[in-house]
């Protein structure tokens, strides 16, 4: 670590630097695991805090992280590990709860694939009324177990469940036997993009529209890494694939 850092984050004078060249603001790697640094807000209010073993202080956030934890509305986040996005999640959660936690409905609900990192954000945040901690199996559990599941099944018909192995073999092949894109990038985008985004969700009919899906600029090469050429063929056979769902 060096000097010039250890004498900025003392005087309290640290802050991200903008990089001219790059346009984009410097962030600080962890060298072992080339994820950003994790860092700590600490002062000197914190002294007596600092001897007590239950003590943690607040993560640092960057002003990335501050803009995803007081947006209004719903927040899409995406990353690989080690980029932040957990600790988003536990300052939003906090971030909410001082803003809306007076009012009689209030309730949190957070939702991992995996138990260990429920207990992580339990023990990060705290428990308290209204907050919930489970694991994705276990809500599908529930749900299952409750009244919800009989309405569910009495409106589920098994001719319409589809998997890739079914939308390969009954559709995608039997129609498209020559064409040259690959029938998992069709099935991953509607499942991903076309039926199963949050943009999608967000429509009257739960389907995102053609000219949203091929836009440059509303998905992003970074989130889509289909081409925009690629993406026109790909929704006119998603378009047949509605029709073929509904015979």
């Amino acid at each position: 670590m060096s000097d010039s850092f250890v004498s900025e984050m003392e005087s309290g004078n640290y802050k991200y630097s903008d990089s001219p060249s790059q346009g984009k603001k410097e962030i600080l790697l962890d060298a072992l695991g080339n994820v950003p640094l994790k860092l700590y807000d600490v002062n000197f209010d914190n002294v007596d805090d600092i001897a007590k073993k239950s003590w943690t202080p607040q993560m640092h956030l960057t002003d990335e992280e501050r803009e995803v934890v007081e947006a209004k509305g719903t927040v899409l986040l995406l990353g690989r590990s080690g980029t932040g996005k957990t600790i988003c999640i536990c300052n939003r959660i906090e971030y909410d709860r001082q803003r809306l936690g007076h009012k009689p409905n209030f309730s949190q609900l957070f939702v991992s694939r995996s138990s260990q990192l429920c207990r992580y954000v339990k023990d990060a945040v705290g428990s308290f009324e209204g907050i919930s901690f489970t694991t994705f199996d276990k809500l599908v559990s529930h749900l299952i177990e409750s009244p919800l599941s009989q309405v569910i099944n009495g409106n589920f018909r098994p001719r319409q469940y589809v998997n890739f192995a079914r939308f390969n073999q009954d559709f995608y092949t039997e129609r498209y036997p020559q064409e040259n894109v690959s029938a998992l990038i069709v099935w991953k985008s509607i499942r991903t993009f076309l039926k199963g985004s949050i943009e999608a969700f967000q429509t009257s009919t739960g389907l995102l529209s053609k000219e949203y899906f091929i836009h440059p600029k509303k998905l992003g090469k970074n989130r889509c890494k289909i081409s925009l050429e690629m993406r026109d063929i790909v929704y006119d056979i998603f378009l047949q694939y509605q029709l073929w769902m509904d015979e």
